[in-house]
């Protein structure tokens, strides 16, 4: 079968893209690698926030691949909270905090399945409202979907 860049020149030329087969589409799929560790594609996961206690909210992060299987490698991201939030490894002391702990912008590696335990914390403990946190790339990060806002709603 056809490999992928020929496949996508094909897209490319073609007059009516509207014309483009779904079995088209599935050979150019096939041929991207999305698979678990090391050359895949990894999704960010959030768990559902814990409950507030002490001004602070834990939520577990798993990276996946696209098919919502467990990564399966420690992985480098970097995660950001909005203010007045900041970050640190929670309880169940999932992964490492590389650097940044006890700010609003930490470079965090997973344990060797793809999970971190968060902790995020209302720095003025006055906020009624969201923190929400977001997960990106870092250099050495593999492909990674982090399109999901985790949003930790304080009382």
């Amino acid at each position: 079968m056809a490999d992928a860049k020929s496949l996508l020149l094909k897209l490319y030329h073609e007059p009516d893209r509207k014309s483009i087969k779904k079995d088209l589409w599935y050979q150019i799929l096939k041929d991207i690698p999305f698979g678990t560790g090391t050359g895949g594609v990894c999704v960010v996961a959030w768990g559902t926030p814990g409950a507030e206690a002490a001004n602070a909210i834990e939520t577990e992060l798993a990276l996946t691949d696209v098919s919502s299987d467990s990564w399966g490698e420690a992985t480098i991201i970097r995660l950001t909270c909005t203010a007045p939030g900041t970050m640190a490894l929670g309880a169940g002391a999932k992964g490492t905090v590389i650097s940044g702990s006890g700010t609003n912008d930490m470079l965090i590696e997973t344990n060797s399945d793809g999970e971190f335990s968060l902790e995020v914390t209302d720095s003025t403990a006055v906020l009624v409202g969201d923190i929400y946190v977001m997960a990106g790339p870092t250099q050495g990060s593999p492909a990674l979907d982090a399109r999901t806002v985790l949003t930790n709603t304080f009382a």
